[in-house]
């Protein structure tokens, strides 16, 4: 392990015996209900971690947060609940089956439906992002990301090894036991799309998904978490409920349903710190002490006033800050 690691992983024990989290659970958490994002974690990590949060909290399925808020029943979602939510359709999903079942959660699974059933890549996984940078490629325009990734010929290659998403007989398995939905076709950043291929990601991620689940597909998780005004219409027309970001905190009964907020969880986190992450602390100071102020950021003026009453452990926290950054 390495020391950086050890080090948060110290951190994060010595914050659970502190009241921080403690105090970020009482005065959000039990307020509100917060969605869990992974993206593939294995079984026993993922088993582990249900264990500590079912001592906690309570699961609900996205269904049931999506209906307290049309009803306005912020009761329905008091206590500490939690929707358990996975993106893109990796094909490790596929071994989580007895973890759901062990401990009776529905979790959704965001597919990207033009990947899941076939030997494609996703384009993050394919060696032209190393070389030429993930984050330099989320900024591009959509249409220069794709030229420059077909000039190391993603795309072209029909046999890539192991499929590194569901197939389509795995996702009809998941769909027994999990809510099957939208993360687009390819996951591209929608932002940096024009308004066709915007258009054509978001609705042409339904009807594919709704053919091969034979179940209404009516939720979102926006790729990258990226969002405008744009994609919220265009979901809305399409006939969608719902869509997720991953502007970190808590939903409530007055949630927009299309900005529905997450927290972020560590597909390999060990459980001390995977129960750090799921007050949204970890997540927040990481966030601020790397982007504060910067456009786009998530809203965190709530955490800061968390913060600011909280004058206990000051040294851990701006350990703690160092670390995640």
């Amino acid at each position: 392990m390495k020391a950086k690691a050890i080090l948060k992983e110290v951190a994060a024990r010595a914050l659970l015996l502190s009241a921080i989290p403690f105090f970020f659970r009482l005065m959000f958490a039990r307020r509100g209900c917060a969605i869990l994002i992974y993206h593939n974690p294995k079984p026993e990590t993922l088993d582990r971690h249900l264990q500590y949060l079912k001592r906690h909290f309570s699961f609900i399925s996205l269904s049931n947060l999506c209906d307290a808020i049309a009803a306005g029943d912020g009761s329905a979602l008091s206590g500490g609940k939690l929707v358990l939510t996975i993106d893109d359709g990796r094909a490790g999903n596929a071994r989580l089956i007895p973890v759901f079942q062990k401990h009776a959660v529905y979790p959704t699974i965001y597919v990207c439906s033009s990947i899941v059933g076939t030997e494609q890549l996703f384009w993050w996984q394919h060696e032209a992002t190393e070389a030429l940078g993930l984050e330099r490629l989320k900024r591009l325009p959509n249409a220069e990301r794709l030229r420059l990734l077909a000039r190391y010929d993603f795309l072209k290659e029909p046999e890539q090894g192991p499929h590194a998403a569901l197939s389509r007989e795995e996702v009809t398995a998941l769909a027994a036991v999990a809510d099957i939905q939208s993360h687009t076709r390819s996951h591209p950043i929608l932002t940096q799309c024009d308004d066709d291929t915007c258009s054509a990601e978001i609705t042409g991620s339904k009807s594919e998904i709704e053919a091969f689940t034979g179940k209404p597909c009516v939720d979102f998780a926006y790729p990258n978490g990226n969002y405008s005004a744009r994609e919220i219409a265009i979901l809305k027309e399409a006939g969608y409920r719902s869509a997720r970001t991953c502007d970190v905190g808590w939903n409530g009964a007055a949630t927009d349903s299309f900005r529905l907020r997450g927290i972020p969880i560590a597909d390999d986190a060990s459980v001390p710190w995977m129960a750090v992450q799921v007050t949204g602390l970890s997540t927040f100071l990481s966030m601020h002490s790397a982007v504060a102020g910067a456009a786009g950021c998530p809203n965190t003026s709530e955490f800061e006033t968390a913060l600011a009453r909280t004058e206990t452990n000051n040294r851990e926290v701006a350990c703690f800050a160092r670390l995640v950054a």
